[in-house]
């Protein structure tokens, strides 16, 4: 990346950005600023130009609100035509149900040159904190008020359709002790005891901008940017009836599209958004934010690449290979063998090279299915699968973890399985760009009101197949996580996304994802070792794992062994503790 990229990189922060006014598409301004940051990164950007006027948000005009559904249709019909106006301006079209609400609802009505807004339950918490308990009476006030509250709320349903005496009595009992708590607070706060407190008329924490309005707006825009029916004569008359497969969309339905894109910079550029969960008011910074991507750009050059590369055993080994039972057999078959003997063994894998693999995370499984299955069952004959999994504790709490697990005699693997980023950051924007963001001990074990962190050290990218038609599949790859990828200096190979090397480039972390039924994720044992002393941490793995047959195809027949195991490393030895639990019929 040389010359070329820095005045392309010029020609877009100067042409694009010029006046911090961009081109009011959010998807637009995105990759216009990925070339600049990765200009930045690579140091090809020119540092004459200022980076900062690139970054959201944006000097854009604030929509207009406040219009009548009865000014946009009168639009339509001057415009010849009404398709837009069904489609997009009320909840009862399509593009007003389905896509307009999901990329708006986000926006509070908050503007940004005003502070971040406070949830109502932070507000509820604030006037408490502020205005009750600094004083004894206001609390006892309130707490009696309260009470009452409590108990018409444990009226029987009931009793709400009837209007019971006792509801009566309650009511007026609450009335009353709402009047004596106002008595002792002075205007300004009973307005607040009334807005902040009391306020149940609310559906979300946030007040959020009218939805509706923004239908007709971007309704209104659509006719404005150009569609009429003597332009488009005919517009949507496709050869395809199928929702999902037109081969023909309107051209009325791209300006809706081209609407709602400016709708969204404009609200981006001037009202703060909620993001994450737990939501928390935000400044819009990227298009992954609240799942505005579709088409996954970075990819297309590669999807072939990983389904021919990583298709070694030795990655999985042993692989898990059903035998022929007889039916007669089948419900002995479970019981035959014992997954926790030696589990330890298939943490450690070796290349053809003899090079020593971790493994991080495992799914291993085979399965047999009867050829005619019986109605109204599911047909499955046997199976067996194995999961492994590997996590990061720091050394002073490793056995608290170990015990904590032992105890509960339960491993959960939703817990401790790789952290999944789906549909939202692109698969090479890793991690040159803060789209990835993950923490590193984010993660609990909770038991006995004890919490003990822990760390996950890979990750699922995945892209759904419905946002990307050159995807019928969808894509999927396990990657390291950001965190570790830093810490450990890797990248992912130029050659092959399914590996990731360090400076001299030496494969330090590797994937399997081509197959249903096998997926791996290593990393070299050395680089393990080595990074767990200088971290201070310690790898501990965890195994599920289920050996199962349903007779006749049936869960009423289900015979299996689930098979559970933890192991970590002393001295260079293995330690373990394991268990099954076995159900036989």
């Amino acid at each position: 990346m040389g010359r070329n990229h820095c005045s392309r990189c010029s020609g877009i922060c100067i042409k694009f950005f010029a006046n911090v006014s961009p081109s009011k598409a959010l998807l637009t301004r995105d990759y216009a600023l990925g070339i600049i940051e990765v200009a930045k990164v690579n140091n090809a950007f020119c540092n004459s130009l200022s980076i900062e006027n690139c970054f959201p948000p944006f000097k854009s005009e604030l929509p207009t609100f406040n219009l009548k559904i009865e000014e946009v249709e009168r639009l339509a019909e001057v415009c010849g035509g009404k398709d837009i106006f069904h489609s997009a301006s009320s909840e009862w079209g399509d593009f007003g149900k389905y896509s307009i609400p999901g990329k708006v609802d986000v926006f509070l009505t908050s503007q940004l040159d005003s502070p971040a807004p406070i949830s109502f339950e932070e507000r509820k918490k604030l006037f408490i904190e502020n205005i009750i308990k600094p004083f004894g009476e206001r609390v006892t006030a309130l707490n009696e008020f309260e009470k009452v509250n409590l108990l018409i709320n444990l009226l029987p349903f009931s009793a709400f359709h009837e209007e019971s005496e006792e509801e009566k009595r309650l009511e007026t009992e609450k009335n009353e002790k709402l009047k004596h708590l106002e008595t002792l607070l002075n205007e300004f706060e009973i307005s607040k005891l009334h807005n902040e407190y009391l306020n149940e008329q609310r559906n979300d924490e946030f007040e959020k901008l009218d939805v509706q309005q923004c239908r007709l707006w971007i309704t209104k825009r659509a006719y404005e940017l150009g569609w009429n029916s003597k332009l488009f004569n005919n517009d949507g008359y496709g050869t395809s009836h199928n929702r999902h497969e037109n081969d023909l969309e309107r051209i009325g339905k791209k300006y809706q599209r081209i609407a709602l894109d400016e709708l969204q910079a404009r609200l981006a550029d001037n009202y703060w958004e909620l993001q994450g969960w737990p939501e928390k008011p935000c400044i819009y910074k990227y298009s992954h934010q609240n799942f505005r991507r579709d088409y996954e750009p970075t990819i297309l050059p590669l999807k072939e690449q990983v389904k021919t590369q990583n298709t070694n055993s030795w990655m999985t080994a042993p692989n898990i290979e059903l035998p022929n039972v007889a039916e007669k057999d089948l419900k002995a078959w479970p019981f035959k063998e014992n997954p926790t003997l030696f589990f330890e063994q298939n943490f450690l894998k070796v290349d053809e090279s003899g090079n020593s693999w971790f493994t991080l995370y495992e799914y291993n499984s085979d399965k047999q299915r009867y050829k005619e299955p019986n109605v109204g069952e599911h047909g499955l004959r046997f199976e067996e699968f194995r999961f492994l999994y590997c996590v990061f504790v720091e050394k002073n709490e490793k056995m608290n973890f170990i015990n904590s697990l032992k105890s509960q005699n339960k491993i959960d693997g939703h817990s401790f399985r790789p952290v999944e980023f789906t549909d939202g950051p692109y698969l090479l924007e890793a991690f040159w760009r803060s789209t990835w963001e993950s923490g590193k001990f984010s993660e609990n074990l909770f038991h006995n009101d004890k919490s003990i962190e822990f760390a996950i050290p890979a990750t699922r990218y995945l892209w759904e197949s419905h946002l990307d038609k050159s995807l019928p599949e969808g894509f999927t790859i396990h990657m390291p996580q950001k965190w570790l990828a830093e810490e450990l200096n890797l990248s992912i190979s130029k050659s092959d996304i399914s590996k990731w090397v360090d400076k001299d480039n030496n494969v330090v972390f590797q994937s399997m994802d081509n197959t249903d039924d096998r997926t791996a994720v290593l990393i070299n044992q050395d680089i393990l070792s080595s990074y767990s002393n200088k971290f201070n941490i310690e790898p501990v793995w965890l195994m599920i794992s289920e050996r199962s047959a349903f007779p006749n195809g049936s869960n009423s027949h289900f015979c299996g062994r689930r098979s559970e195991g933890i192991a970590w490393l002393e001295e260079g030895n293995w330690k373990t503790f394991k268990w099954n639990r076995d159900t036989k019929r």
